[in-house]
């Protein structure tokens, strides 16, 4: 037979394999899909009441030209690779053996060693040490280490396994060691190159899916904890006729507007028409600030370390004030901790990881008490503790001081009125019914709210 024909050979028998697999593979992946699909929607509980089996016509069409596409690259490179070969030595390819020189023994056992050291080190980085590695700049480093450092460990391996074996000659000479040695390092050298690229594909695998696995799991356990009712509502309270936002804008507000903001979130809702029997477990609080009390004076004399490294914060924000009855009434309706005080402390509550640390510098500095409507206080705790009152999907609470009752703090220091509730609907449908009523803006009650300064936060929690 001439190349040519050799060639025809090859390339039927790439097209009948390529047709063979296509078909498989176009099978097992129009279920597997369905599987795939149903464990995606099982990590994020999905609901699977309306799930239907799907065929994607436009994907099966794209797949079969992607593979058509590889076949025939490889077919073009299989010709083009055996016109150049002689019809001796493709009857004796498989016999022939790579070329390994055996590398220096010491040189193989220290690059080895330090291999493996610094493999391993990078591999801490990457799980224990993962929380340092906040930017790009600090991640590329310690991927490039593992990267040579895997190629090394399996270069120095190989021969140092190689040249050991044939200095133990009772071992090497020994029945048919001298020929399975020979095979195994038949492709010593290709082999290298391909477990080291398999063991960073792999890595690669197992850390993507372990992270996304840990963010979801992450995800959802701080949505359930930081969403524990239903619905959220709350509004300003004590409106002027004109205010600047933290924005630059200044804002007009109506007669109708200031006088709807010194009354209660349930007298407005009553108000517009809304049958208070649709929500449950109602809990209603106030919040306060004082002018003189902004995170500023809070940090104390840690403020100018602080503002060296975040020079951007709004230092100049009044703190968030809530007594200790409205929190702790808060927290049960949540399922969260309770706090007793004292009648001169204080707690602050904070669990946005940055401004924690931030806070507790000056938390622990206990000659730094603060002045609180004219009194007094010492912080109860040389740290900041767990808690919060806007239902949120994670952990974003930069700061809420908790202070006893009989803290002197007035009605004109009230800023917001909150009210967190749950719906009282028994099944999900009657729920989804009650969500209905808050959130489509189009219909005139919520317009009504919004009008009067009424923000809608809401979680349905089934």
């Amino acid at each position: 037979m001439g190349k040519r024909q050799i060639s025809k050979i090859i390339l039927l028998e790439t097209i009948l394999v390529g047709i063979i697999s296509l078909a498989i593979g176009i099978i097992i992946g129009v279920f597997a899909s369905q599987f795939m699909s149903v464990l995606i929607a099982k990590l994020f509980e999905a609901n699977m009441s309306e799930f239907t089996f799907v065929f994607s016509k436009n994907a099966c069409i794209k797949t079969c030209v992607y593979f058509a596409i590889m076949y025939v690259a490889v077919a073009i490179f299989n010709t083009i690779t055996i016109s150049r070969y002689k019809l001796i030595n493709l009857l004796t390819f498989l016999k022939k053996n790579e070329k390994v020189k055996i590398k220096n023994p010491v040189l193989c056992v220290v690059i080895f060693f330090v291999a493996s050291i610094v493999l391993g080190y990078a591999y801490w980085k990457v799980t224990g040490g993962v929380q340092t590695m906040d930017t790009a700049e600090k991640m590329l480093p310690v991927i490039l280490m593992g990267i040579v450092s895997t190629i090394l460990l399996f270069w120095s391996l190989s021969g140092f396994v190689l040249h050991l074996i044939k200095s133990i000659k009772n071992v090497y000479l020994k029945g048919t060691n001298m020929f399975v040695l020979r095979q195994i390092n038949n492709k010593i050298n290709t082999m290298v190159v391909s477990m080291s690229v398999i063991c960073l594909m792999l890595f690669m695998t197992i850390s993507i899916l372990s992270s996304s696995l840990s963010l979801r799991n992450c995800m959802q356990k701080d949505l359930i904890e930081m969403t524990p009712v239903d619905i959220n509502l709350y509004k300003e309270a004590n409106l002027p006729e004109r205010a600047i936002d933290s924005y630059g804008k200044e804002n007009v507000y109506t007669k109708m507007q200031q006088e709807d903001s010194k009354v209660t979130i349930q007298e407005t809702l009553k108000e517009n028409g809304l049958d208070m029997d649709v929500l449950k477990d109602i809990v209603e609080i106030s919040m306060y600030t004082d002018e003189r009390l902004t995170m500023g004076t809070f940090l104390g004399s840690a403020i100018e370390e602080i503002k060296a490294q975040y020079p951007m914060l709004a230092y100049d924000t009044p703190e968030q004030i809530v007594k200790i009855s409205d929190y702790n009434k808060l927290a049960k309706l949540y399922g969260t901790k309770q706090y007793e005080l004292n009648d001169n402390e204080y707690i602050m509550l904070c669990d946005f990881k940055t401004m924690e640390e931030l806070r507790n510098k000056s938390l622990k500095n206990k000659d730094n008490p603060l002045t609180i409507a004219g009194k007094q206080y010492d912080s109860k705790y040389e740290s900041c503790q767990e808690g919060f009152i806007d239902m949120s999907s994670s952990h974003v609470n930069i700061g809420i001081m908790v202070v006893p009752d009989n803290c002197p703090l007035q009605e004109e220091n009230k800023v917001r009125h909150f009210l967190a509730a749950n719906y009282n609907g028994k099944t999900d449908e009657e729920k989804e019914k009650i969500e209905a009523i808050f959130d489509n803006s189009s219909n005139s009650f919520v317009q009504n709210l919004e009008n009067k300064g009424i923000k809608l936060d809401r979680y349905v929690e089934n």
